[in-house]
């Protein structure tokens, strides 16, 4: 049996949650970029996008190679997360871990801290 999202008969709502900038092609190789954008053309999903990411700005790039951390946001409020059906976490191991008891998530990341 092959489960589709676009079968349920309601959208199913998804969380993204990543210490990386979303809206940054270059923050982890793309990789929560991309990630983003592919879950959200899914038919059936309803993505939200969960921390405060931003759209980089002029100036970012030479505060990433000075060295300097991009802001990374922290656990989603418990209202980000009242509509959600589930999480998915992209090598966000520490935020994951502040998710309410019961609400699923999948975990995806290159290494078990």
């Amino acid at each position: 049996m092959t489960f589709h999202a676009r079968d349920l008969t309601r959208p199913l709502t998804l969380g993204f949650l990543t210490p990386h900038n979303v809206h940054d092609p270059r923050s982890f190789s793309g990789t929560a970029h991309y990630a983003a954008r592919a879950l959200a053309r899914i038919e059936g999903v309803n993505l939200q996008l969960l921390g405060q990411h931003r759209k980089p700005r002029l100036g970012d790039r030479l505060t990433r190679r000075l060295g300097r951390r991009e802001d990374t946001p922290g656990a989603p409020a418990p209202a980000d997360l009242a509509s959600l059906d589930a999480v998915v976490g992209l090598v966000a191991s520490g935020l994951l871990d502040g998710l309410p008891p019961g609400l699923p998530f999948l975990h995806v990341t290159d290494a078990t801290p």
